[in-house]
């Protein structure tokens, strides 16, 4: 039987607290948290990531590795 997955970003129902809506998204997709249009915010976080790269940038071959995964 295949795992159930989400609709949008495809994690499957192995993943930790997972649970799915009535169409098939994930509570992580859902979470308004993790989605956000102010521009404050965004900047907020945009500054954060610049900081937590700049405490790294050139002391090894990588300054950073990125995962990303969109829906």
């Amino acid at each position: 039987m295949a795992l159930k997955r989400c609709s949008r970003c495809v994690l499957s129902e192995n993943f930790p607290r997972i649970r799915f809506d009535g169409n098939g998204v994930c509570n992580f997709c859902n979470d308004e948290l993790l989605h956000s249009t102010e521009a404050s915010q965004i900047e907020t976080a945009r500054l954060e990531i610049k900081r937590l790269f700049d405490d790294v940038r050139g002391k090894n071959e990588y300054d950073a590795i990125l995962c990303y995964s969109g829906g």
